[in-house]
């Protein structure tokens, strides 16, 4: 009742976020103590080859430290749809929450370099939700509510929020969705570093026709559907096709690419659509194939209940002074 009413009480767009419960950020002033950890970095991906080699040559260069790891899971939209990173993330997080319970999971895009003070925090202040970008120009981003580029949070704080929408196709929205599924959960508390930084390579922009065109219809909607729009519809995979792959660079390459002993790189292409237009259409579609496979279990559960009553009903005792015979199941006098 309580998203019902949020949602219903915004007149548009720019009073939501007038209007929205906000989050309180709070600074990490220096650097945590370091604490044994393996880390999950999660990477939504598409046609970005440059970036991803650079991406791989700068974490190369950086030191993990001590009894640490981190495992990178590089999610590649393999079809030709609008680019739906929400649902790449939490593909990426089930993918990785099956590999092992990691003390943190990082969304990372592919285009953003840390330094070694910011890659550090990384591994530490793990009860900490962290964006770990300060909004500034040379982010692109100035908003003090900007919630997206780089975030941290525990695989207990994305199971709460039920992770991102899925049905977010095209660029942005779905940061403003994490953001309020944050706030909506009580995740109030988001720690911002106040040292280090981030290198930010050129890029275009997205084009026209790459945005998300309904972005503002999306944001308002998810507050009345984010408790079953996210991580727990892709139970099983499906309706997702999978594939393990080092698809853009070959093992060799990414055996010459990745020095570090500390770092592991996963790679997997998502074509989440298959023959169907959106995700929505396919969940349909597949409530309704399990609602018939249930319905014909149960159909099957009763003609075999009813085969049993019938078999009961033709065995029955025989007359006094017969017994029934094994071989031919008559009944016959002794």
């Amino acid at each position: 009742m309580v998203n019902l009413f949020l949602y219903i009480m915004f007149k548009n767009f720019k009073e939501y976020k007038e209007r929205r419960k906000k989050l309180v950020f709070k600074s990490i002033l220096k650097p945590c103590a370091a604490v044994k950890s393996n880390i999950a970095l999660l990477i939504p991906y598409r046609n970005r080859v440059a970036h991803l080699n650079q991406f791989i040559a700068h974490f190369n260069s950086l030191v993990v430290p001590n009894d640490c790891k981190m495992d990178i899971f590089i999610i590649e939209q393999n079809n030709d749809d609008k680019f739906n990173r929400g649902l790449l993330l939490n593909i990426g997080y089930l993918l990785a929450s099956k590999r092992m319970a990691y003390d943190r999971y990082i969304f990372h895009d592919v285009d953003l370099f840390p330094d070694q003070n910011i890659f550090d925090l990384y591994f530490t202040c793990l009860s900490y939700n962290i964006h770990f970008i300060i909004p500034k120009t040379e982010h692109k981003y100035v908003q003090e509510n900007y919630l997206g580029g780089v975030v941290g949070v525990s695989g207990q704080t994305i199971v709460k929020i039920n992770g991102f929408p899925n049905n977010f196709f095209g660029w942005g929205g779905e940061d403003d969705a994490f953001y309020n599924r944050l706030a909506l959960t009580g995740q109030d508390v988001i720690y911002r570093p106040a040292f280090g930084g981030y290198d930010v390579p050129p890029h275009d922009p997205p084009t026209q026709l790459e945005y998300n065109t309904v972005k503002q219809q999306n944001v308002l909607t998810d507050f009345l559907q984010w408790r079953f729009n996210g991580i727990n519809q892709l139970a099983g995979f499906f309706f997702i096709n999978i594939e393990k792959s080092n698809g853009f660079l070959s093992s060799n390459e990414i055996q010459e690419k990745n020095q570090n002993k500390n770092i592991e790189y996963f790679f997997y292409q998502i074509n989440y659509l298959s023959e169907y237009k959106n995700t929505r259409d396919r969940l349909s579609e597949e409530r309704k194939e399990r609602s018939s496979s249930r319905a014909s279990s149960r159909a099957s559960s009763k003609s075999i209940s009813k085969s049993k009553s019938s078999s009961k009903a033709k065995t029955k005792r025989c007359p006094k002074g017969q017994r029934r015979n094994k071989k031919t199941g008559l009944c016959e006098n002794k």
